[in-house]
Formats: C-alpha cells, structure tokens, sequence
C-alpha cells in the first residue's frame, strides 16, 4: 500500500522548487571527480581569483582553477595541472599568493617525495608548460603546515614544518627562485610543531607564528622584527596557558601583529580566549577568558576592523556567536548567543566558516540539515549582532544536496562569495546579490545582466526591468538565457527567485504556500530515497521551466493545475505520514 500511494503521488507530483527562496546564486567553476583537497583560494585587487587543490586521481596531482576577468562567467574559468604530486588531505599542504600583478605562486608540500616545492606561473597560465616548479627544501620529510608570503617586492617566504628533526623553518629566496640554488632555508625553532602553523607577514618584513607542539599540545610563539634571513633574527617560546592544553587553536593576528587565539583546554573541552599585549614571549604578557564552559568544536574567528574578536564554534547541538569589544581577557565583556542548531531547525552542522565585511559585520556560511534537507547555509547580521534579533534567519546558500567545505571570502569590493564543493567533487562560487538593484540594465555583474533588444525578442516590454517575482520573470529569464546562459542554476533561471520558476509556484501565485512545504518534504524524504524518484525529480527540473513560465502567463491554466494539485498534496501528505 505504501509503495503504490507514493507511486501515484510520484506520477502526479509536480514539484517544489530545487532551491529555497533565496538571494543567492551559484555559478559552476570546477569539474566533477576532481575529489579536492588542501583547498586554497586568493582573491587579487582587481578581483581576478585563484584556488589551488590537490586532486585525488591517478596519478595524483596539484591543480590550478583560474579566471580570466570576468569571474562571474562560467566560461571564463579554466583549470591546470600544476604538478604530478600527491596532496596531504589532512594538513596544511599548500599556501597560495598572488603577486602584485596577479601571478599564482604556490608552496606545497610533496607527499610523494615529502619535500617542500615552489611553483610559479607569470603569464598564459591555463597552460601546464608556463608553469615552472622547484624543490626548495628536500632533506627528509619537509612541508608539512607550510604558510607562503611575498614581501614588497613579491620575494616569496615561506614557514613549514620538518617533521625528521622535528623543527620549523624558513625558506627565503629573492632571486629568481627558479633553481634550487636559489633558495636558503634554516630552523627557527627546534622543538617543531603540528597541525596548523598560523603565520603573519607584517610590513616592514616582520614575521608572527604560532602553532601546538608534538609533545603535550604545548603552545609555541615565534617571532622575528627584522632581519627574518638571518637565523639570529628569530625568537621562539613556549606559552603555557592556564586551564589545559590550548588544544585545537585557532589564531587570528590584528593589523598590530597581536595574536587572537582561541582554543579547548583539552579536546572537545571548554573554549577560551587568549590575547596579547606585549612581546607575547612572556607569559604574563597574555590575558586568558573563559567562554564557554562546555564541551566546544568547530572554531572559527574573524577580526573587526578595530580589531576586537568575532567567535563561531559548537556548544551542545548549537551553533553559537561569541563578540567581545573592549576588554576581551575578561570574560564578563563576552556575549554569546546561538546563531543556529537545533533550536532553530538545524541540526548536523559542519564545516562552519566566519568571515567579517569591511564593516566588521558577520557572516557565517555553513553545511547543515534542517527540516526539509541538507544544504549550504548562511547566516548573518548588520547590526550590533549581541541580540539573537539582530541576526537574519540562517537562509539556504545553495541547498539540497549539501554543499562542503565552503569557504567564505569576500571580494575584492567587499561582496560575500562562497567557494565550496558538491557531492560530485564539483566546484562552485555562490554569490550573495540580495542587496544588488533588480533593474536588470545594470545589476551586478556577479548576478547577472539583464540587456535585452526588444525587436529581437518576443518577451514583453518589462523585461527591461524585470524585478524577481513579479508577474514576468519568467518571459525575462528567456529574454536573459538568450543572452547568456551562464548563469542557468540547475535548469532555473537565478535571476530570478527561485521559487517563482516552477509549475507549482506558478500557479499558486508564491513560494511560500504551505501546500509547497508538503511537496517539497515529500521530493526529499520520499522521492530522493529511491533511485526511480531521483530520475522523476532529475527530469522535472530539465523540463519544468518552461512549462512553468507558460502556466504563469495563463491564468485559467493555472486554475486548471492548481484543481489537479490537491489530490498530489493530499497523497504526498499521506505518504509522508505514513512513512513518519
């Protein structure tokens, strides 16, 4: 019985939309089963972008994604083989920078032959052979935690791990840093590190580190003021923190060079945060607070503008905010407040990301489950964010399937883009137009243009200044796919919201009827289960826009489909009840 109802539901279903109402959008830059790893992405300051990966294949490799200008367009990204090298996946394997005119460098590590290498590119770089690589460090297993930076006249320095001595060292070249003979490396600390190695370059040429040692989860400071080639230059020590073991940091440096760290006092223990006011190699020099005294996971920190610390992490099944703006080695100046989880609908969340706008507001980007799904999600605020009311509702990135290591940047003008990966092993930006003017003749070039020649199309006037859910966005999304279909999300148009796209919202007028709501939890929790309804829901989403566009336009259409949705609702309302 329950297998036949949801058959005949599945016959008569006419779904809900893929993505939930939304003012994001996403753009396909990657291919599928490049299964990446050790993600790195740079933005340079004239928005031109780069993401370096290791790719899981045979053999292994090192790969470069790169856009042209126009980084908005799909057509205009490109991918490269860098290296025939294997990727730790589980480590700090590769640093990216971009120079001054927006050349790729790139120090990583070779698992292969474990050795540090440098690789560089200065023009045609889509081309492997424009490409030229060289081993700088190859005495036992070096380059683990490696961390890349080019002074002022993009002479590349690089701090990484030795895992045979143990030590961590620096490499420097300014020559052409083409050959090996170029290159000069020494040990600036003996003791070593693991995991994360948190570096800055500040101007001047001045260098900050820190990271855990292999031996008691101790916390290591390194730091050199001037003459960072000369060994002499370095200063190292170990900073013991009260209250354990400073486990699992996370470091965040303001524009003074201060570290703003964050960690457990013991694996998945109380979260504390630790800042300094000194030359941080005393101990007295740090201020400690407590922030949460239960069990914490998943850290992420972002500093304001002026410097004061933005805190993201897991407490009990929640995703909580912590800020602080004047006296953060007290714990009575933070507040914290949960951002999403389960007392919002979330649960399963991973994979969290902060980042701050050059206003110092939060957004938070973030793979988790909710009541319908599993999707990519965001969350943020404009305001003073120390009340749960001043956060707008965690909304759907891009949702269904889930969306993974999102890493959350912000452009070279200050817009929040999302670099994350699909199920498939697939790459794709997902952009933020929800503040852009929906005057199609001169929106942002992230979401779309909407320039259309009337006398060359057979869509209506307002297709000029089509604006999301108004009565002819269906007849813009053709006037605009004919223009481009670069920016098609999935076979729906992202220009315009996405739930105004589809035959069900076509003809119930809105994308929110709690008739959809029904439909959309029988797609996902019914539907995709099997491999027959994933086929039905495939082939809907090829061939409902258009006919969606032509219901939208026919009011007595509408009617029609409208009579023949009940009974859908009704059984998709049965099964799920059954199958609850």
């Amino acid at each position: 019985m329950k297998k036949g109802l949801t058959a005949l539901a599945a016959v008569l279903l006419i779904s809900a939309v893929a993505v939930e109402a939304s003012a994001w959008t996403r753009i396909r830059i990657g291919w599928p089963d490049d299964d990446p790893k050790s993600v790195r992405m740079e933005i340079d300051g004239t928005g031109r972008m780069g993401v370096a990966y290791g790719q899981q294949a045979y053999p292994d490799q090192l790969k470069y994604l790169m856009c042209d200008e126009e980084c908005f367009l799909a057509t205009q990204w490109s991918s490269v083989l860098v290296d025939y090298i294997e990727v730790d996946r589980y480590y700090d394997s590769s640093s990216l920078r971009m120079d001054q005119e927006g050349n790729p460098r790139i120090a990583y590590y070779d698992q292969t032959n474990q050795d540090l290498k440098f690789a560089t590119c200065d023009s045609q770089c889509e081309l492997s052979a424009n490409w030229t690589k060289v081993f700088v460090d190859f005495e036992g297993d070096v380059g683990q935690g490696v961390s890349l930076h080019l002074d002022e006249e993009d002479n590349p320095r690089i701090l990484y791990f030795d895992n045979d001595q143990p030590d961590t060292r620096f490499a420097y070249c300014d020559g052409d840093c083409h050959h090996p003979n170029d290159w000069d490396s020494f040990a600036v600390d003996v003791l070593g590190g693991q995991g994360t190695l948190f570096a800055a370059r500040l101007p001047g040429g001045a260098f900050r580190a820190a990271y855990r040692t292999r031996v008691a989860n101790r916390l290591r400071y390194v730091s050199c003021e001037s003459g960072c080639t000369d060994p002499a230059g370095w200063t190292a020590s170990t900073i013991d923190l009260d209250y354990g073991e400073a486990a699992d940091p996370t470091i965040a440096w303001d524009s003074l060079g201060r570290p703003h760290l964050y960690y457990e006092s013991a694996y998945y223990g109380p979260l504390y945060y630790a800042t300094c006011n000194g030359d941080c190699h005393d101990v007295n020099d740090w201020e400690v607070a407590l922030i949460d005294d239960r069990n914490t996971y998943d850290h992420s920190i972002a500093l304001t503008p002026e410097g004061y610390p933005r805190l993201v992490y897991h407490a009990n099944g929640n995703l909580h905010f912590a800020l602080c703006d004047e006296d953060c080695g007290d714990p009575i100046s933070w507040t914290t407040l949960v951002v999403a989880g389960w007392e919002m609908g979330h649960s399963d969340i991973e994979q969290v990301r902060l980042f701050l706008t050059p206003e110092g507001y939060p957004r938070i980007a973030f793979s988790a489950s909710d009541p319908v799904g599993s999707g990519l999600v965001v969350a943020s605020c404009d305001r003073d964010c120390a009340d749960p009311a001043d956060w707008n509702t965690p909304t759907p990135a891009y949702g269904h399937p889930t969306y993974y290591y999102p890493i959350l940047e912000l452009d070279h003008e200050g817009r929040p883009l999302i670099l994350a990966q699909d199920p498939a092993a697939e790459f794709a930006l997902i952009l933020d137009c929800a503040d852009q003017d929906l005057d199609r003749t001169s929106a942002d070039p992230r979401c779309g243009s909407l320039d259309c020649d009337d006398d060359s199309s057979d869509d209506p006037p307002a297709c000029e200044t089509c604006e999301c859910g108004d009565p002819y966005c269906g007849a813009c999304a053709r006037c605009r796919n004919i223009w481009s279909s670069d920016y098609l999300l999935d076979g729906i148009d992202s220009n315009c919201d996405g739930e105004e796209c589809f035959i069900a919202t076509a003809a119930l007028g809105s994308g929110r009827e709690p008739q959809l709501e029904i439909l959309r939890q029988f797609r996902d929790r019914v539907l995709k289960k099997t491999g027959a309804g994933r086929v039905l829901v495939d082939a809907y989403y090829a061939y409902s826009p258009p006919i969606a566009a032509f219901v939208r336009e026919r009011p007595a259409m509408r009617a029609v489909v409208r009579v023949v949705l009940a009974p859908v609702v009704g059984l998709a309302t049965l099964v799920l009840a059954i199958s609850t």
